[in-house]
């Protein structure tokens, strides 16, 4: 590997350093006080969405480091980081400090209607808000009543 590809690459490398500590991290997460019977209750766990989530991070790091090395992926200093992705950036900073002072149950879909109007560029609003009604309704009382959990 020669020094400018490795120095290419370095970004998607570090992306992926981050996901495996994430991974790690994760690990730490304490089990659910509600116990789910059989093999459902793995994906209940408290820790299965950030463990991956993180799995995620490393993969899409990789994929990152070899787009880069070959020359296919821009780097962050080429133009990679847009003003949509700083968008991006801001609202999940946003959306968690509002989850940590007033629960999730109303920036929740408030930030998912925003993100998926960011990232789809504003079309398509009428599917957007759809997708987002959808997404509450299961997240808040159809996958509860499933598992038998309060969430509200």
């Amino acid at each position: 590997m020669t020094g400018s590809k490795m120095q290419n690459a370095m970004e998607g490398i570090v992306v992926a350093l981050v996901g495996v500590i994430f991974m790690i991290l994760s690990l730490g997460i304490q089990k659910n006080p509600v116990v789910t019977q059989g093999p459902i209750g793995m994906f209940v766990e408290a820790k299965f969405i950030p463990f991956i989530l993180a799995l995620l991070i490393t993969i899409q790091g990789a994929r990152l480091a070899v787009a880069q090395y070959k020359g296919t992926e821009a780097s962050i200093s080429d133009g990679g980081l847009t003003k949509r992705a700083m968008t991006v950036m801001l609202l999940t900073l946003g959306y968690l400090v509002l989850v940590s002072f007033i629960g999730f149950s109303i920036p929740t879909p408030i930030y998912v209607a925003v993100l998926l109007y960011v990232v789809n560029e504003g079309h398509a609003l009428i599917k957007i808000l759809a997708i987002t009604a959808f997404y509450y309704v299961l997240a808040l009382f159809v996958i509860p009543i499933l598992l038998n959990l309060q969430v509200l």
